[in-house]
């Protein structure tokens, strides 16, 4: 084997090492983006979700007006035993 081949095969070596290692770094790298985001996510679920901000349902064309069905049911029984 000559010098020059000897030569090839060690650089081969080193690069195949780093980019072993580059690909370990991307992996770890990639794990803590993952795990950031879902703190991220959570985080803005605390702040923002679904207490502060009631979900509105896009596809339902009425809108509340601010009380329920029993409530009215309640109310027209109470007016009906004022009565008697």
């Amino acid at each position: 084997m000559s010098e020059a081949e000897l030569r090839l095969q060690i650089e081969v070596a080193n690069i195949t090492q780093e980019g072993d290692l580059l690909q370990l770094k991307f992996t770890h790298a990639e794990e803590a983006y993952s795990q950031l985001l879902l703190q991220f996510k959570q985080m803005q679920r605390q702040l923002f979700g679904q207490q502060s901000e009631p979900y509105i349902d896009p596809n339902d064309p009425q809108q509340s007006l601010g009380f329920s069905t029993e409530d009215e049911n309640e109310t027209a029984l109470d007016l009906g035993t004022d009565e008697d």
